[in-house]
């Protein structure tokens, strides 16, 4: 098998350390010690472990339909309507902070993002190394898109 499928990969990883806060990530606030011990509230908590699990199962859900898309087995649309379905989570996960239109448009370009991608492994898969580099400009615009979302723990109304 080719190894061509490893362009996918960093989609995956990319939206998994991009997304999600890391582990010790908040920080004391202005005033405070350094290193001092933050208090988070039940929703900045629930929000985090709802992002990790959505961010988690992105991750496997990924990997499968790579497998599936590679492989040729016959669950492959079932696998990318599973993984189509998890960046509604993902986006259906911020909407208590962020609003039912945020949320939405979230997860459109996030099904959109998955799309491109499905295109980028199909054409290296073929060879087609002029859709891969067409299509990996249009994935980067998508991932230009959702920078709109990006903001730090403190801005969020938890």
């Amino acid at each position: 098998m080719n190894n061509k499928w490893l362009l996918a990969l960093p989609l995956s990883l990319a939206l998994v350390f991009s997304m999600t806060p890391a582990a010790g990530s908040v920080q004391a606030k202005a005033g405070e010690e350094k290193g001092a011990a933050v208090c988070l509230s039940p929703q900045m908590v629930q929000l985090k472990g709802d992002m990790q699990k959505a961010w988690i199962d992105h991750t496997i859900w990924t990997r499968s339909y790579i497998v599936s898309a590679l492989s040729n087995r016959p669950d492959q649309k079932a696998v990318l309507d599973r993984l189509l379905q998890n960046q509604q989570d993902i986006g259906n996960v911020i909407k208590p902070y962020y609003g039912e239109a945020a949320g939405n448009q979230l997860a459109k370009l996030l099904k959109e993002h998955i799309l491109i991608a499905g295109k980028i492994v199909a054409a290296a898969k073929a060879g087609n190394q002029a859709d891969v580099k067409r299509l990996e400009a249009e994935w980067h615009r998508n991932a230009d898109d959702r920078q709109i979302f990006k903001r730090s723990e403190s801005e969020l109304a938890v």
